[in-house]
Formats: C-alpha cells, structure tokens, sequence
C-alpha cells in the first residue's frame, strides 16, 4: 500500500483513503468509490448511481439508464425507447424503433401541440381547434 493511505477493515466491510480525500467503502452488497470533491459512483448487485456535486445523476439498472440534471430535466434510455423530459414534464420526446413523439406546452397560450413520425407519415396536431384549421 502507498504510504499515507489508510486501510480499515471490520466485519461488514472495507474502507480505503487516499492522502488526497479519496474514498472506496465496500460491504457485500455496495461498493462507493467517492472523490475528495464529493462526486459518487455507488454499485450494487442491480444498480449503479452515478452522482456529482452539481446535482446531476446517472442510474443504470437491468431496465435502463436514468440520466437527471441538476434541473430536473430527465432522459431515459431502454431496451426499446429513448424518453426525454424537462422538469413540469409538459415537453417531452419519445424515440422508439418506429416512432418519434414530441409533446410541448405553448407557454404563451398553454395549448398542448404534438409532432408525430412514424414510418412515412408526419402528423402535427393540437388541442386548441382554432389552430387546426
């Protein structure tokens, strides 16, 4: 081991330090590497967070990954979609292996307006009539 690192060991985990403020603390069932900033990579048998000082995560598991600023805005990405969202969660895009869907709140009128793709189709719609025609 380099010196001025630390090692302590007890009967549920382990914890290593660096002089620099860096840190790894293992049990059976996590493993957190965090640096001397703060940022965080935590692991488990299923998941891993991703974490900064900033406020911005990313969650990875079996079902997908969870990417969230610091602003609430949130992507997520799975075996078969790709969803994208800000915060109020009124404007939104979803990718799928045969459609993409873009759903946006006029924030002047606070009309819904939708864009659609699919195959050889394009389809824009709204729920204010006046605006259809």
């Amino acid at each position: 081991m380099r010196q001025g690192n630390i090692n302590a060991n007890t009967a549920t985990g382990n914890t290593l330090k660096d002089p620099n403020g860096n840190t790894h603390t293992s049990t059976a069932s996590t493993s957190e590497l965090k640096d001397k900033d703060g940022n965080t990579n935590t692991s488990t048998p299923t998941t891993n967070v991703l974490k900064d000082t900033n406020g911005n995560t990313n969650t990875s598991a079996t079902t997908g990954t969870t990417y969230k600023d610091k602003d609430d805005n949130k992507t997520v990405v799975g075996p078969k979609e790709i969803n994208i969202s800000d915060k109020s969660g009124e404007n939104t895009a979803s990718l799928t292996n045969k459609d993409l869907l873009l759903n946006a709140k006029d924030p002047n009128t606070g009309v819904d307006k939708t864009s659609h793709v699919s195959g050889d189709k394009i389809a824009f719609t709204t729920t204010d009539e006046m605006e259809k025609k």
